[in-house]
């Protein structure tokens, strides 16, 4: 059975107070009618003493008068039980003959309970000489009305009562008070784990005040944030396993077009000789070698792949990919710009898969620099330009920037996930892939726009500093 928090703070703090409560009403309420019994008692004592010593006489009217004073009836008796004078109408008054009577009047006591006529009254009698014969003892019978007794002891334990009563009912709002105010936040915190459960991800507004439920709160906002960055992993992977799944199929096919490509390049060079396009050959054999080796890698992002970890040359590297991507970029009319270091550059990684990433930022750059914009046409001022740069302790980083006017604010966002495009013919895989091997080489691809040119930067540990020649 469902028990919400609120009623398990709040059902034992009003049971234990309610209980609390009682017992020190009980206690209270039992002292207070304890006190009036003595106050009582006293008070008879009191009234007795003062008989005992007058000198009037004990007649009628003078015990109807201290009737009217002690709010008891008294009687005066001789030592046989006659009555001699009374408070009130003696024939109503018919008294045991059995009790024992007190010999002094400071040791009266009510303890016995006697019922005259409809009424019922404490009982007590002393003896003491009688002032109108002092030759003769007399009892005193002194009768006190039971139901005064009990309003008189009512009386005395009402304002404990009505305070313990005041504070069960303030203690029940304050508790009420206190487990809405926990229930709520506590409330709001479920409903906002459902909605992360039905993959939700906002962060919820924090609670006011420093806490345990800010605290938890805090804590699902971090969890939250850490699920969105899984789910968003999650649904990458998936994209990148469906593409493996599909590229497979077509990597056997492309691969089989390739190899036709290569035998048909090799077949023309043995029949014409050495030529003037000797030069073109080797490079378009070149492309068809490389598209050949990573072709599968290509189309198969998904896949967990091996990555070598040799000392390999970035220049070098850059060099040979400069030679396969310029005619694209001379058919374009764009100036490929490269400057070699003074000096070789090392990292760790493999060699393939670093000039395959070069090639994908390089033609992602030359497509981009040579993009028609909307403005006046751009001539040889439109350029990509490749920078390595290495400062001690740092990272190798490779930069390659176009003139394009860069990705739109729908673009930026999205520009390194699996098929996103705004070109006609792209088919949005090239940065992914980028991004893919810079992760694979322990490092990070990045962009950003800087003086009217787009810019990406590669990020790769270095290899050990050796400066040759």
């Amino acid at each position: 059975m469902r028990w919400p928090l609120r009623f398990q703070i709040l059902l034992p703090m009003t049971g234990v107070t309610l209980a609390t409560v009682c017992l020190v009403g009980g206690v209270s309420a039992y002292f207070a009618a304890l006190q009036t019994e003595q106050q009582i008692e006293q008070r008879l004592r009191d009234v007795a003493g003062t008989l005992s010593q007058s000198s009037f006489p004990l007649s009628s009217p003078v015990l109807r008068q201290m009737r009217s004073l002690a709010g008891a009836d008294f009687v005066l008796t001789d030592a046989s039980g006659n009555i001699l004078s009374s408070s009130r109408d003696p024939a109503s008054v018919v008294l045991p003959a059995n009790k024992n009577p007190a010999e002094r009047w400071e040791d009266l006591r009510l303890s016995d309970s006697l019922a005259l006529g409809s009424e019922r009254f404490f009982y007590s009698k002393i003896r003491f000489r009688n002032r109108q014969s002092l030759h003769q003892d007399a009892l005193l019978h002194i009768l006190y009305p039971e139901r005064s007794f009990r309003q008189a002891a009512r009386d005395a334990a009402y304002p404990t009562l009505v305070a313990g009563a005041v504070s069960l009912t303030i203690i029940g709002l304050v508790s009420v008070a206190l487990a809405s105010r926990i229930g709520r936040p506590l409330s709001r915190l479920q409903a906002h784990v459902e909605r992360i459960a039905q993959g939700q991800f906002d962060p919820m507004p924090q609670p006011k005040g420093d806490d345990e439920v800010s605290d938890l709160a805090r804590s699902i906002n971090r969890m939250a944030e850490m699920l969105a960055d899984y789910d968003r992993e999650v649904r990458r992977t998936e994209r990148l396993r469906t593409l493996g799944q599909l590229g497979g199929g077509i990597a056997h096919q492309l691969r089989n077009a390739t190899t036709g490509c290569r035998m048909a390049i090799e077949i023309h060079r043995r029949n014409c000789g050495n030529g003037a396009d000797q030069e073109s050959l080797d490079v378009a054999e070149r492309q068809l070698a490389l598209m050949e080796k990573y072709l599968q890698r290509f189309l198969t992002l998904g896949s967990r792949q091996e990555v070598r970890h040799d000392r390999v040359d970035l220049c070098d590297a850059v060099k040979q990919v400069l030679s396969l991507v310029r005619p694209s970029a001379v058919h374009a009319g764009i100036d490929l710009q490269w400057k070699t270091p003074d000096s070789p550059i090392h990292v760790r990684g493999d060699s393939e898969r670093l000039q395959q990433l070069i090639v994908n930022l390089l033609l992602n750059a030359v497509e981009a620099a040579s993009a028609p914009s909307g403005h006046l046409p751009r001539a040889s001022a439109c350029r990509v330009l490749i920078r390595v740069m290495q400062s001690p302790g740092d990272p190798v980083v490779l930069r390659v920037e176009d003139s394009g006017v860069g990705p739109d604010a729908e673009m930026a966002a999205r520009i390194f996930e699996p098929f996103a495009t705004n070109k006609p013919s792209g088919v949005g895989l090239g940065l992914c892939v980028a991004r893919e091997i810079a992760r694979e080489h322990g490092g990070e691809l990045s962009w950003g726009r800087q003086e009217g040119m787009t810019f990406f930067c590669v990020q790769l540990p270095p290899a050990e500093m050796e400066h040759n020649e």
